[in-house]
Formats: C-alpha cells, sequence, structure tokens
C-alpha cells in the first residue's frame, strides 16, 4: 500500500510492529523524476489509544494534513482463546475506532477523504478455523465502516473496507453506503 501511495506522490506516515525507517530505500529511486514523496515509520502497538492519537496528531503536524487513514493492524487470531478475544477486540476492533476518532478533525478538513479499513471475507463467512476472534472482530469493522459512512459521509468524508478477494467484495456489500462526493452534492456509488 505504501508503495502505490509514494508513487501517487503521496507522503506517508505508517506504523508496524517493527520499523527501521529503511523499509522504501531501494524503492524510492524507482519513483518518477521529481517525485519527493517519502514514507515516515513509527513502530508502537495498536493497542494503545494514547500512542496511537498521539501518532495521529503528529502525523498531521508532519504531513501538514490527512486525507485517507488505512486500518491495516490485526493480530490475525485464530484460535479462541480470552487472551486472543481481548487481542483481536484491541486491535481490530478499537485500533481503527481510535485511528478514526483522532484522525476525523484533520480528516474533515480534506478535498477528497477517506476512510480505508483492510478486512477479509472471513468477517461474512464462515471459514473452517474453529470458533475464533478473527472473524467476528473483522465483521465488527464492517458494521462500523458501514455506521461512519452515513455518519461522515455528509461531512467528504467516505468509508471502504476491500477485502483480501478483492474490490469487488467491498462494492457488492457496501455499495450503497460509500459516497462520493460530485459538484451538485453527495451521490452513491454505484
Amino acid at each position: 500500500m505504501v508503495h502505490k501511495f509514494l508513487q501517487e506522490e503521496a507522503n506517508v506516515s505508517y506504523c508496524a510492529r517493527t520499523v527501521t525507517n529503511t523499509e522504501y530505500d531501494d524503492f524510492y529511486p524507482t519513483l518518477a523524476e521529481g517525485n519527493t514523496a517519502r514514507a515516515v515509520g513509527t513502530a508502537f502497538n495498536v493497542a494503545s489509544k494514547d500512542v496511537l492519537v498521539k501518532w495521529v496528531e503528529s502525523s498531521a503536524e508532519r504531513l501538514g494534513r490527512i486525507d485517507v487513514i488505512i486500518a491495516n493492524a490485526s493480530p490475525m487470531h485464530m484460535e479462541g482463546e480470552t487472551d486472543h478475544w481481548e487481542s483481536s477486540f484491541a486491535i481490530d476492533v478499537m485500533g481503527f475506532v481510535e485511528l478514526v476518532r483522532a484522525a476525523t478533525p484533520y480528516l474533515e478538513k480534506s478535498p477528497l477523504a477517506s476512510i480505508i479499513v483492510q478486512s477479509s471475507f472471513m468477517g461474512l463467512e464462515f471459514y473452517r478455523s474453529p470458533p475464533a476472534a478473527y472473524g467476528p472482530c473483522k465483521a465488527a469493522q464492517l458494521q462500523h465502516v458501514q455506521e461512519l459512512s452515513h455518519f461522515l459521509g455528509p461531512k467528504g468524508i467516505f468509508g471502504s473496507m476491500p477485502s483480501r478477494r478483492g474490490q469487488s467484495f467491498a462494492r457488492a456489500v457496501l455499495g450503497s453506503f460509500i459516497q462520493r462526493p460530485t459538484r451538485n452534492g453527495w451521490r452513491n456509488s454505484d
């Protein structure tokens, strides 16, 4: 994802479990001439609300604005023990909720703001695992994206939920909820 944003000349602030800030050094020379976009990474636990909020604020200050947020963090627990549920809820659900809360004031100032949550078909379908945290937490993300689209869409912020199986899944499920700005107001993406 970061590669694509850099190719579009967008500066990126990203978080990950581990960051060296050399991850894209080999990629930068492949960018078009004159493209000075750069990515700055920060290592932290997305389940930590205070750290997440500070990261969003410092990213907005460093970049000057925030146009797009992408929730992609997940412990991907396919087990059903209590600690797996707690970890999945803290990262998949509350990490996403707090990211949106912290970024909304900045997104409201953007001409084309977007909220994207990288999810999974397991939020809607059973998939061979025993009862586990991953699927239900992805289903919670889907519901929250729908709520956000209705609440934030009129403010110029639209939501999307691509799955690892592709955009068509998300568009089929969320087609009536994803809104796009037009010169005359808002319209559905279909």
